[in-house]
């Protein structure tokens, strides 16, 4: 799951279009809680 967000997010970084807000609010959640699940979110804090 955690590589599948990360690829994901990297996906969407690359469209910048409003249409893809909705979908893009839902992939950084999982992004995140993926991350949280496995102990490694300070991996993905700035």
């Amino acid at each position: 799951a955690k590589s599948c967000a990360s690829a994901a997010i990297v996906r969407l970084k690359q469209l910048n279009r409003r249409t893809v807000d909705v979908l893009a609010a839902r992939l950084y959640f999982y992004y995140s809680y993926s991350y949280e699940l496995t102990g490694s979110l300070s991996e993905i804090r700035g």
